[in-house]
């Protein structure tokens, strides 16, 4: 499943890079523009084409509109989700909570830039932006599935939690993206434990952390003495998964 990550740059780096790890946690391709690497049109009509070619286009809104290319013809990130609307391509937003404290940038702190103040027309243009945000995101909510966040890590479990309950449902028409889901596989055989005890607050943890896909953590490794117990551990883990029908990320015991 390719998943195209549309937001603006400079004021998101944070949050696209919890995006984009979630993204390929999840199994999926993440179509990113720091990935893009030289594009034959021109750049805004790459983005598009690249939007309207995804399986599903994850769209993340703080308090920044973008460069418009186009006067009046809406931002990049404006026209990427409405590239992919147009191809019938699921798009999921997320617009971060005015509750929330934000330190990143604003367009209205423009407003007090010297350049700004002293120029009329730049002053037109930056309450231009502002109106166009507050009409890009009313657009939003009304479009499209969408939501709010408030910071990076609240966000990557967000993007998890709606990205695989839409790979888990039944496909129902060609613009459905289908998952590429991770399987149980086991090496060497594991000894069974059925008599286990002394390790469930370990086997609760690890089991937990497959649960959170979010985590950045992808590769979990049991590092023991001999006869500690790994084995047994991981098997404990594994049976449970398979109890409840999950998979889990990377497992090493060694």
């Amino acid at each position: 499943m390719r998943v195209f990550l549309s937001s603006t740059a400079t004021d998101l780096v944070e949050h696209r890079k919890v995006a984009d790890d979630t993204l390929l946690r999840l199994m999926t391709q993440s179509v990113v523009m720091e990935r893009f690497g030289p594009q034959p049109g021109t750049p805004v009509d790459e983005c598009e084409r690249l939007a309207a070619e995804s399986d599903a286009v994850v769209c993340i809104v703080a308090h920044r509109y973008g460069h418009e290319p186009e006067p009046g013809k809406g931002s990049i990130t404006r026209r990427e989700v409405e590239a992919a609307k147009r191809a019938g391509k699921p798009v999921y937003a997320w617009i971060v909570d005015d509750a929330c404290a934000w330190t990143g940038v604003k367009e209205s702190d423009r407003l007090n830039e010297p350049a700004v103040q002293d120029d009329p027309a730049q002053q037109q243009q930056v309450l231009a932006a502002i109106k166009a945000l507050r009409e890009f995101k009313v657009w939003l909510r009304a479009n499209v599935a969408c939501d709010k966040f408030s910071d990076p890590e609240n966000l990557g479990r967000l993007i998890a939690t709606s990205l695989q309950t839409q790979a888990q449902q039944p496909q129902r028409g060609a613009s459905r993206p289908t998952a590429v889901l991770a399987e149980i596989r086991v090496i060497h055989a594991l000894q069974p434990a059925p008599h286990f005890q002394g390790r469930e607050a370990l086997v609760d943890k690890l089991l937990a952390w497959v649960d959170d896909l979010a985590s950045p953590d992808r590769v979990h490794a049991l590092v023991a003495a001999g006869g500690t117990g790994k084995t047994a551990v991981v098997e404990q883990v594994l049976r449970q998964l398979h109890t409840r029908g999950l998979v889990p990320g990377t497992w090493r015991s060694g």
